[in-house]
């Protein structure tokens, strides 16, 4: 097993060979740009959650029905496990806060995420955010399981 230095372990820059022989580099992010894009893409969901609950919440009140706690339930959970997957099987495989920080999801060769991929990922999600604050609503992810994988990881995965 070959010695990793200081300097190999924290440059980001992932050297792949392609399926026809020709190597590329990848520059993987960090930490610091993956948790400024989690975050802006966490208040843009928040703002439409936000603003979501504030409409059904009126429409309610005037229609004096029961059902807006359902659909804000169930508006709550799409946006929180679904915003993602749109955007990354989009053209820039990127959400808006990945965008911002010039950072996009793919696969290992470099190439866009399929629809399972990016489905599969963000099911993970819960998995990657643990352990998470439950007190709150919405839930507070640590992504402590998540921060130490990457670190730990030789591809920071």
């Amino acid at each position: 097993m070959e010695a990793v230095t200081r300097e190999q372990r924290l440059d980001t820059q992932q050297r792949i060979e392609l399926a026809e022989g020709v190597n590329i580099s990848l520059r993987v992010a960090g930490l610091p740009v993956r948790f400024l894009a989690y975050l802006i893409d966490y208040l843009i969901c928040a703002g439409i959650i936000l603003g979501a609950v504030f409409l059904i919440s009126i429409i309610g009140i005037a229609t004096g029905s029961f059902e807006s706690f359902g659909i804000m339930i169930v508006l709550w959970f799409i946006i929180r496990w679904f915003y993602n997957i749109p955007f990354e099987l989009g053209k820039r495989g990127a959400t808006p806060g990945k965008r911002l920080m010039h950072i996009r999801v793919v696969q290992v060769s470099g190439t866009p995420v399929t629809a399972g991929q990016s489905f599969v990922r963000n099911l993970l999600r819960f998995v990657d955010e643990m352990p998470a604050f439950l007190a709150t609503f919405p839930l507070v992810p640590t992504y402590l399981f998540g921060s130490v994988a990457i670190v730990c990881g030789k591809r920071f995965q």
